[in-house]
């Protein structure tokens, strides 16, 4: 079978249509298929001005003289086309329209009743066509909806010229698909595309099952994570062009009222001892300090010797965080936590809940915090200068134009994730990345399935430390992550079993 696929996108190769289009030809190429892919864009064709001289003055021949000629031949002997466009606008891309214009010499002029669609008028057709046909569109909406015009145009248009409409690969949410540092978080769909391919070449259609698969959403968490994502993406890309706040028109993101999947669901790691309000989770105070002495970097100061004591006032919503009084006892390469009061600390911090826990996660710096007044610290100054570089973590207020990369690269690892490596592996793996552009992220691994969450997990079984900056280029194959670890560059602890089994569990470059 003769497939002749065209890319519709103006950005080709750089699009989310041909991340689609490639793994789904290549299936139907090991199919047997005989496939040919063809970039619009390079054709440099001419718009149609509809002047009729393909239907009078030289009958089949348009007058414009550009690379259609060559390419209506291989369209017209194809026995299916693909045709790929992106969503423009709820139809197709221009480029898409002015090439179907241009098929106007495969007809005759004349009026006739359509031999094959009662009390309609159609024209004669001049040669041979393709017999099937099948559409592949991403767009970047999230909902199936935005697609209905644009398929009821092809239906239309497979229904008029007597085609086998053979179906439609749909791709709302699509955008990422278009990046290439993002790529690796997208091998599981398509690994699906190429088995849609085969399916379409051996079978002459796509399985339901498979059908509902590849629907599923790219990203977990629904529309709310969707949101946070774009909204991220796009004041980065703000940001970047020193974009006036005046001239953004900026609209709040009402994520609550949207019928979305909890970011962290029944019977993830965050449940019995967390509250939402808000955009923050509440964690207990026990949390927080476990996370916190997990960011301690052993080599930052060998010799240190002091203690750490914290009281942490209550937040001001109804959620208990437990015990109040903690201490870190810090003795070189260590840090150990201890709850309760110690006798002589070197340093003392009284913090409100919401204060610490903004400071933890990297929305606001710790020493503007203290000469803001926000919280109180007695003792060693130098010790309270020297908390960042003793526990790095997400710097605030990041302009690195990589933060909401790497934002989407954690909150997408769940789509790179492998349930059948993972089989029998419950974990949940604390991912603190620190500098500019870091954050803290937790994988809830249970049951075969895969969760992510912003934030601190409760008892991690396996955390990794590591500036954002290296785990990005760790994540889209810059640095390998074998060397990296054994360069020591990031550093892991808890149970090390997960870390041998991660490049197995997670498809991506990150091992």
């Amino acid at each position: 079978m003769k497939i002749l696929a065209l890319n519709g996108s103006p950005r080709m190769k750089a699009s989310s249509t041909y991340h689609i289009l490639a793994p789904f030809l290549a299936g139907m190429k090991a199919a047997g298929a005989e496939v040919e892919l063809i970039h619009i864009r390079r054709l440099n064709l001419e718009v149609c001005i509809g002047c009729y001289t393909c239907w009078a003055r030289t009958p089949g021949v348009c007058i414009h003289d550009d690379s259609m000629a060559d390419v209506l031949q291989k369209f017209n002997t194809a026995d299916m086309v693909i045709f790929g466009t992106p969503l423009y606008h709820f139809s197709m891309s221009g480029i898409m329209k002015t090439f179907i214009d241009r098929l106007l010499p495969r007809f005759e002029p004349w009026l006739i009743p359509h031999p094959h669609v009662p009390g309609v008028t159609g024209h004669p057709e001049r040669v041979q066509k393709p017999y099937k046909m099948f559409l592949v569109s991403p767009g970047g909406f999230p909902e199936f909806e935005h697609f209905d015009s644009l398929v009821a145009t092809f239906k239309q248009m497979a229904r008029m010229e007597n085609w086998e409409y053979t179906g439609e690969i749909l791709r709302p949410g699509a955008e990422p698909l278009s990046r290439r540092s993002l790529q690796n978080l997208f091998t599981g769909y398509y690994t699906l595309l190429r088995q849609a391919g085969e399916e379409l070449i051996r079978d002459g259609r796509i399985s339901d099952n498979l059908q509902l698969q590849l629907r599923e959403d790219l990203f977990p968490g629904g529309k709310e994570v969707f949101y946070q994502l774009a909204e991220g993406y796009w004041t980065e890309q703000m940001d970047k062009f020193k974009v006036p706040q005046e001239q953004r028109h900026t609209v709040p993101l009402l994520a609550k009222d949207l019928d979305s999947t909890p970011m962290a669901p029944a019977g993830s790691n965050i449940t019995n001892d967390t509250s939402k309000t808000g955009d923050r989770y509440y964690v207990s105070n026990e949390v927080i300090m476990q996370t916190m002495t997990a960011m301690y970097d052993t080599k930052a100061a060998p010799n240190l010797q002091a203690t750490i004591q914290f009281q942490i006032i209550p937040p001001k919503i109804d959620f208990d965080p437990g015990e109040a009084m903690w201490y870190l006892e810090i003795n070189g390469a260590r840090c150990d936590l201890h709850q309760g009061k110690t006798a002589i600390p070197t340093l003392s911090i009284t913090t409100p809940y919401e204060v610490w826990y903004d400071i933890g996660i990297g929305n606001v710096d710790a020493l503007e915090a203290f000469t803001n007044g926000d919280y109180e610290a007695t003792g060693s100054q130098k010790l309270l200068n020297d908390m960042l570089h003793l526990f790095p973590r997400p710097e605030p207020g990041s302009d690195d134009p990589l933060a909401a990369e790497l934002d989407t690269l954690m909150m997408g690892m769940p789509t790179a994730f492998n349930p059948e490596a993972a089989k029998g592996t419950n974990a949940v793996i604390q991912f603190i990345l620190s500098g500019k552009g870091g954050g803290l992220y937790f994988l809830n691994i249970a049951e075969g399935k895969c969760t992510v969450q912003r934030g601190a997990a409760k008892n991690p079984t396996m955390t990794i430390h590591c500036p954002a900056e290296t785990w990005l280029a760790i994540s889209t194959g810059k640095l390998d992550g074998h060397q990296a670890f054994m360069q020591e560059k990031y550093r892991v602890s808890g149970d090390m079993a997960i870390l041998l089994k991660f490049n197995t569990m997670f498809d991506t470059h990150t091992n």
